[in-house]
């Protein structure tokens, strides 16, 4: 009995200082979780003063590209009107210098006979021979078929200009084969290819399907076959004109047309379908023609057109239509089409 307590009693220190060392320890523990969560609060609020300094920041930065924004936005509205601007000018100097040729010669030629009769109605007076009146005649009958020349080129440059301003989508909508119209195309042009020495070759896809223009699809053909006969094989006694065409998705189709002709310069590609741009002016060619093709496939036909780098000299000409073409929009009032339509940023 006292044996059991006495070894209690000799206990009680060992437990004791394994008391106060586990108070130590805990102490020690209690201090470092203290420190540890000062300096966690420490670390949260730098977090949270770095966060408000980069969100301030931020917004500063997001004001300033909105503001930046809005005077690239100007600038480019700017730069549109500006390009507006210059290429109406263009054209009202290319209708002036095209027009001023033909109707230049109507006006002397007119001066000229009104002259001519005012002096034949003084010589009624003394009497005139038959030999003067069949001079005079003749005079008249000559400057009446230049006058009537010079008005229809007037009038021919007129029908081109309104072609480039106009809307050209007035022919009938309707589902056709497009190896029909190129048929078409071929049938009528067939004589003047075959004169010209120019060999045609189709491969026009089967089954080529559009719900379209046919009418405008004809005249984009024939103004971009008219531009290579022209151009690509002027004093050539002989060339190659290829129509292909095929379907790039179930909702597009690309139509082809290349010449192995002279082609055309590299610096001069980006104007190619400027109005009134021509390199053979005063020679048979007024540059509308293939302003006029890119107005109908742009305006029109819902499509892309552009001068492709061809593998062998020459020119080629993509035109990328839809089969479904889109619906046609409602024609504004002339007063409408006569203010400036802002371009939308792309």
């Amino acid at each position: 009995m006292i044996l059991p307590i006495l070894g209690s009693i000799l206990l009680l220190p060992g437990l004791a200082l394994a008391a106060r060392l586990a108070w130590r320890a805990i102490a020690r523990r209690a201090a470092a979780l203290h420190g540890s969560n000062r300096a966690l609060a420490q670390a949260n609020l730098e977090l949270e003063q770095k966060v408000a300094f980069r969100t301030s920041e931020l917004q500063r930065t997001n004001h300033e590209m909105a503001h930046a924004l809005r005077r690239l936005h100007a600038a480019q509205a700017q730069l549109v009107q500006n390009e507006k601007l210059a290429a109406l000018g263009s054209l009202v100097a290319g209708v002036a210098h095209e027009l001023n040729t033909p109707i230049g010669n109507a006006l002397l030629t007119v001066s000229t006979l009104a002259a001519s009769t005012a002096q034949l109605r003084q010589a009624l007076d003394a009497g005139i021979t038959r030999s003067q009146l069949h001079a005079h005649l003749l005079h008249a009958g000559e400057s009446c078929a230049l006058i009537e020349r010079a008005l229809n080129r007037a009038s021919g440059l007129l029908d081109s200009f309104k072609q480039v301003a106009a809307d050209q989508g007035n022919g009938r909508r309707r589902r056709f084969l497009l190896a029909d119209v190129v048929a078409e195309v071929v049938a009528a042009r067939r004589a003047e290819l075959r004169g010209a020495g120019c060999e045609l070759r189709l491969r026009i896809g089967s089954g080529l399907r559009m719900d379209s223009y046919p009418d405008s699809v004809v005249q984009v053909l024939h103004q971009l076959i008219d531009n290579s006969l022209l151009h690509g094989f002027a004093g050539r006694p002989d060339g190659v004109l290829t129509i292909s065409a095929a379907e790039v998705d179930a909702h597009w189709l690309q139509i082809a047309v290349g010449d192995d002709g002279a082609g055309i310069a590299p610096q001069l590609l980006h104007r190619v379908f400027d109005p009134f741009f021509t390199t053979r002016m005063g020679q048979g060619s007024g540059g509308l023609g293939l302003a006029i093709a890119h107005n109908i496939v742009t305006a029109v036909l819902g499509g892309r057109i552009a001068v492709a780098a061809a593998a062998t000299p020459g020119t080629l000409v993509e035109i990328t239509l839809r089969k479904v073409a889109p619906p046609r929009p409602a024609a504004a009032s002339p007063a409408a089409q006569l203010r400036p339509a802002a371009r939308e940023a792309a």
